[in-house]
């Protein structure tokens, strides 16, 4: 068998996540990985909305080039890309190169700018009604003196919460995902409601599927994530039925 001794450079990780470029993601690193290249140079450039189903097919490829014997490196990474593999304890099982400065830790910092704001939205369980949606909550964070990793965690927490509802809620078709935050005091308070099938994210049980999960490393990231950037999380199922999931996420004084 040949092997060659270039790293591949063909290859890039899918700006907006679809189970459509998730499959042109995976045949083409297929047919990378047909030809036997020393390594893949993957192509981080493109993801500037990050969420977990980003963190899945990194660790894709990971173990297919393992198997292949070919190693990987993630080509310039965004700091919210290295702050995601940093949240879920992968960042030592990546090899990078180009990367951008990091964030500085807000949590170190004095906060003496007050922030008293509201934002409301609702939009479509599609796809790119939650991409819009999600660039029109960053844009209103970028107005508010608040620091660029505190907005960056925030804008992640809508977008996964979002995407997971978009492809597990069996939402009802013309039926909206509402979303509003409370931004005050070094704390921010998301609330999402949707008429979607219940799902309760809190409890017991849904915690031990998602350690199981992500200790198998291939799948299963998106709560953990969630957990690891807020306060608190609670889920109510309204006699509606509605489904009214609420995270608080506090920066104030932490350290």
């Amino acid at each position: 068998m040949r092997v060659s001794t270039k790293h591949d450079t063909s290859l890039a990780l899918p700006a907006e996540l679809s189970r459509a470029s998730a499959e042109v993601y995976e045949r083409h690193l297929k047919d990378v990985l047909d030809d036997h290249p020393a390594g893949i140079s993957l192509d981080c450039s493109r993801a500037s909305l990050i969420a977990s189903g980003h963190i899945q097919l990194l660790w894709i490829a990971k173990e297919r080039c393992e198997d292949a014997g070919a190693s990987l490196i993630l080509r310039t990474p965004s700091a919210g890309l290295l702050r995601i593999l940093a949240l879920l304890d992968l960042s030592d099982q990546f090899v990078t190169e180009g990367n951008p400065t990091s964030f500085a830790d807000p949590y170190l910092l004095s906060h003496a700018t007050k922030v008293d704001a509201r934002y409301e939205d609702h939009f479509q369980a599609t796809l790119d009604a939650v991409t819009a949606a999600t660039h029109r909550f960053k844009d209103f964070l970028a107005t508010l003196p608040i620091d660029e990793l505190i907005q960056f965690e925030m804008m992640t927490i809508f977008y996964e919460v979002a995407n997971n509802t978009r492809e597990h809620g069996a939402i009802p078709e013309r039926s909206p995902i509402h979303f509003d935050s409370q931004i005050a005091s070094g704390r921010s308070v998301m609330r999402f409601s949707d008429s979607g099938k219940p799902y309760n994210p809190c409890t017991a049980d849904a915690v031990r599927e998602e350690n199981r999960m992500v200790a198998r490393r291939s799948r299963g990231y998106g709560l953990p994530l969630i957990r690891r950037m807020v306060s608190g999380m609670t889920y109510v199922r309204t006699p509606e039925g509605e489904n009214v999931l609420t995270l608080d996420k506090r920066w104030e004084g932490r350290r």
